[in-house]
């Protein structure tokens, strides 16, 4: 696969010429490959039909794997051939969910503004779960300590207050 661009080149307010270039296809690829947020994590870029044109793995480019389509060969895919029509070729960013080899994949995804280009970013739902649980756990430490700073301070300022009226009775 290759990405051509291409630019109006203008002389006097009028079109003179067309600039243009090729770039390999994997490039895109290789964009997919720096978005990372986890360790299971994984990023597609697919084409308003659903064909993968950026993938941290290269051999679905390659063979041109169609995510919408590809319940038609292998009936596990049902999940994430259903997502990708439903949701991600109407355009809208979006998040959802499948099951794919007997785990659960949290997806994430967006159009890429001014191309025909869906942006998609997934985990695997169990490493997700572990950070819910850090990020619960932290929170609840935190009130937990609060709670007990504010008894504290309601100890010393009872204290402040009764001592005064205690020696006035």
């Amino acid at each position: 696969p290759v990405i051509l661009y291409a630019t109006p080149v203008y002389q006097n307010g009028a079109i003179a010429a067309v600039l243009y270039g090729r770039k390999e296809g994997t490039s895109l690829s290789e964009i997919t490959k720096q978005i990372s947020y986890g360790e299971t994590d994984f990023a597609s870029l697919i084409n308003n039909e659903g064909i993968a044109v950026g993938n941290t793995n290269l051999d679905l480019v390659k063979q041109q794997f169609n995510f919408a389509k590809a319940d038609e060969e292998n009936p596990d895919y049902a999940q994430l051939a259903e997502l990708v029509r439903s949701k991600m070729l109407a355009r809208e960013p979006g998040f959802g969910d499948y099951t794919l080899e007997g785990k659960e994949f949290l997806v994430g995804f967006a159009p890429v503004e001014g191309s025909p280009w869906i942006m998609s970013v997934a985990m695997d739902q169990a490493e997700l779960d572990v950070q819910v649980a850090e990020v619960r756990n932290t929170i609840i430490t935190v009130i937990i300590l609060a709670i007990i700073a504010a008894a504290f301070a309601v100890f010393l300022i009872s204290g402040s207050i009764a001592k005064p009226s205690r020696l006035l009775t």
